[in-house]
This record gives structure tokens, sequence and C-alpha cells, in this order.
């Protein structure tokens, strides 16, 4: 007795199996693949036409209604087709056929029942493993690899929902691509700069009490630079700049005037920062300590030049009238202050400094080459004079980029 309940309810479960496979389960799921559109997809379905009311495309559309139209579908988009009629879902039919069979068997001799239990429980997992639904979120490579129609199917075109494309990264994968741009915005970019350049200079004064003037000429003035820069972020730069101007003033044209060390070689210090507005336009502002020229003795009939130490802050503003690749044409203007301080025989009062320049630039692949042309007007008076010193300049500069190779 108890043999023949145990047939019945494996009879009563393969029955519906066999219903479910066959009746219940209407439609399925299906991962759109590279290169699929939906008039290829119901080329694949059993019956009737692709094109037409009532026909392959419009039941799909039907089927799908988060579609909007035929070229809607995107690669690991998931959507419904029907479960019978597509040509390559002959797997679904041979697992149908089987179950079916079993059921016509099950009317053998009662000692077959444990055998007809044990294929239910197959049929049972195989049923479960093919109705889980799959998540929407499939990335397109995966969804590649997979076959076309080896998806589970469900029972009403009302459970599946059209999801929005999501990004095929992996957590793995974009963890080290974070951490190298991480890397990369906290590299410093440090260039070397050489910079050689000539002046024709004019040094005023006139003396306070008896207006005697006296204007000295150079008859060379050679200037050098080294700059070492720092990159810090693509708008914001700094510099440090070490400068040599050796110099010699041409005799004087007055007889009676003699001029006295007339061959000097100054230094100067100087640390700036640049900052970029826009693609063209860029401030700075950059702070000296340097050696400045200065006359005393215009009323005797020996003229001396002396030098002395004074700190500078300018301002300065660089615009690029043009710009094509790694070339540019531009200009800079500046404007600053002197500080004042004292000699032995006098004192010196804060000044003015001005400057406007033209340059031609080329900076490619790490290398730098700039040529400037321009004049400068510094404005200083003493306790014994009123000075002031005007230059013509050209320079040239070459740059290039350090520890390149460790960056590699």
């Amino acid at each position: 007795m108890k043999r023949i309940e145990r047939m019945l309810i494996a009879i009563i479960f393969l029955m519906s199996s066999v219903t479910t496979a066959q009746e219940g389960t209407s439609y399925r799921q299906y991962i759109v693949q590279p290169g699929d559109t939906l008039s290829n997809i119901a080329d694949r379905v059993r019956g009737g036409h692709t094109y037409g009311k009532n026909e392959n495309l419009a039941r799909l559309l039907a089927l799908n209604p988060a579609l909007k139209n035929y070229h809607s579908i995107f690669v690991g988009q998931v959507i419904l087709v029907p479960i019978r009629d597509l040509r390559s879902v002959a797997s679904d039919e041979a697992i149908t056929a089987t179950a079916v069979a079993r059921v016509e068997n099950v009317v053998a001799p009662v000692a077959k029942v444990e055998k007809v239990e044990a294929n239910a429980t197959k049929v049972e997992k195989v049923t479960s493993l093919r109705t889980t639904v799959v998540s929407p979120e499939v990335q397109p490579s995966a969804a590649a690899a997979a076959p076309a129609l080896e998806q589970a199917p469900v029972n009403s075109p009302a459970t599946v929902n059209s999801p929005a494309p999501v990004p095929a990264k992996s957590s793995a994968s974009s963890t080290p691509a974070m951490n190298s741009t991480n890397d990369d915005d906290e590299e410093v970019n440090h260039r070397f700069e050489i910079k050689a350049g000539y002046q024709i200079s004019t040094l005023s004064a006139e003396d306070n009490v008896t207006h005697s003037k006296a204007d000295l000429n150079t008859d060379h003035d050679l200037t050098a630079s080294i700059g070492w820069s720092q990159q810090w972020m693509d708008k914001f730069k700094t510099l440090f700049s070490f400068s040599l101007r050796n110099l010699e003033f041409q005799p004087s044209t007055n007889a009676s005037k003699k001029i006295v060390n007339d061959s000097k070689t100054l230094y100067g210090l100087n640390f700036g920062g640049h900052y970029l507005l826009t693609d063209r336009l860029a401030v700075g502002l950059n702070v000296g300590y340097a050696q400045e020229l200065y006359l005393h003795g215009l009323t005797t009939t020996s003229v001396s030049i002396d030098t002395a130490n004074v700190s500078s802050l300018n301002a300065l503003l660089d615009y690029q009238i043009f710009k094509k690749k790694s070339t540019s044409v531009g200009f800079v203007v500046s404007g600053g202050y002197l500080g004042g301080t004292s000699t032995d025989t006098y004192t010196i009062d804060g000044g003015s400094l001005y400057k406007g320049l033209l340059y031609i630039r080329r900076d490619k692949n790490g290398r730098l080459l700039s040529f400037e042309l321009g004049a400068q007007q510094r404005n200083q008076n003493t306790s014994v004079s009123d000075l002031s010193e005007t230059n013509v300049f050209g320079n040239v500069i070459y740059g290039f980029d350090l520890f390149s190779e460790e960056k590699k």
C-alpha cells in the first residue's frame, strides 16, 4: 500500500513538472549578445514572419514593454523571448520529452518505483536550477562567453524589467587604476633651466644739491642664471633661481670726470610662484635679494660706482597671444617694489622696478627653448642723488625635466 502511495505521489509530481515545462513556462530570459538586434532575434523564432502585425518582432516588443523601439537594446540587456518557439532551445524540448517518457513508464512494475523517485529528484533539481532569475547587472564580458539561450525561463513578461546599462568594471581592476591616478597626482615635475642674456644699460643720476648729472653707458653687460622649477599641479609651479651679472661702463665723455670702479659683477637670488588662471593667462609673485648699482661723488672729479644689497617684491602677468601645439608667443609685464638700505656714506630709499618683454617659447617632450626681448626700468633715490637705470635686453632660455628616467 505504501508503495502505491509513493508511486501516486511520484506520478503527481512528474505530471506537475511536465505541465510547468510545457504550459506554465511560456517565456524565458535571454541576454543580448554582441551583434544582436531585435530583428535577427525575431528571425530565429519558429513560425510566422519577422515583420507585420502580431508577427515575431511585434511579439518581442509586446513581451518587453520597456523597449521603446527596434534599436533600443544593448549588449548584456535581459529581454523575454518565447521559450518553445526559439530554434536554439532544443535542449529544453529534450528535457520535456524525457520527463513525459518517464511519466509513461510509471505504470511499470512496483519494483521500479524507487528509480522513478530518483528520476523525479533529478528533474526537480534541473527545474530549480533553470528557474533561477539571472541578475540584470550581468557584465557584457560574461554575457558574451555564456551560451546564447542558456538562461532561466520565467512565467510572466511582467516579472522582468530591462536594466539600465552598467559599466563592466570589476573592483579588482578599478582599484589599481585609482591608485595609479593618485600616484600621478602626487608626483612633482622638476625642471632645470639655464638662461643667458645680453643687455644695453644706462645708469643716470642727479645730485640732490647741485643738480649735477651723470649718464653712464655700459660697454658690455652680460647676464646668466640657473633655475630650478617644481610643477606641483597643472596650474601651479614654483621657481628658484640664482643669477650673475657682469658689466663694464664706458669711459666718461666728460674729460673732467673720472669713473671709479667701472667694472662690476653682481649676484641675485629669486624665488617665485606662478598660477595659471586660464589656458593662456598666468599670474606670478616673486621675492628677491640682489645687488643693485648706485652712484655718488657727482660733484667731484671722481664718480664712484657702488653696489648695495636690496630686497624686492614683484608681481607679474603672463599672457599667451598665440599658441599652437607646443609653441606659444606671448608677453610678460611686471611691476615691483625695491626695499631701502644704507651704506657707509649714504642711505637708499625704497624704489620701483618695471619690466616688459615679448617671448616665443617651445615646450615639447620635457624640453624648453625660449627667446625673450624686452626692457626694464628701475627708479631708486638715495640721500645724495636721484637715480634711474634703463636696460634693453635679450635672453635665451633652455630647460629640461629632471628625474625623467626614474618616472618611466
